[in-house]
């Protein structure tokens, strides 16, 4: 993990994203304007990891300013990405509503993973 695990995320399920777009896009009666959509639940970047991995998954983390060293290395990992990466990505306002405005309900993401996960390690 790029930083030190610490950065605050709200992961979206890509449905949810989907259906705010599509109503944003489609319906007259949604609001317009720019919108901050993020998930329903706030956790750091190494929780998220947890909740979605076995217990005792082994972290690594790289810290910001090694991760800055090593953009200018390697191609696909840009500066703009290591600075992405390494900061908190939650948004101002309450999730719920937001997409409550475009008539969607957010799912766990965190829960709807593991649950995926789990039924794979059973094929």
């Amino acid at each position: 993990m790029l930083g030190d695990g610490q950065q605050r995320v709200a992961p979206i399920h890509v449905d949810d994203l989907t259906d705010v777009i599509i109503a944003a896009t489609l319906d007259p009666a949604t609001p317009t304007g720019t919108f901050d959509v993020g998930g329903p639940a706030v956790s750091t970047i190494d929780g998220f990891v947890r909740q979605i991995n076995p217990p005792g998954v082994t972290i690594r983390h790289v810290p910001a300013p090694a991760a800055r060293l090593l953009a200018h290395v390697v191609p696909q990992l840009t500066t703009a990405l290591v600075g992405v990466l390494t900061a908190d990505s939650v948004t101002d306002t309450d999730p719920d509503d937001v997409a409550g405005r475009f008539g969607v309900t957010l799912h766990d993401v965190a829960a709807t993973v593991a649950e995926h996960v789990r039924q794979r390690r059973q094929m």
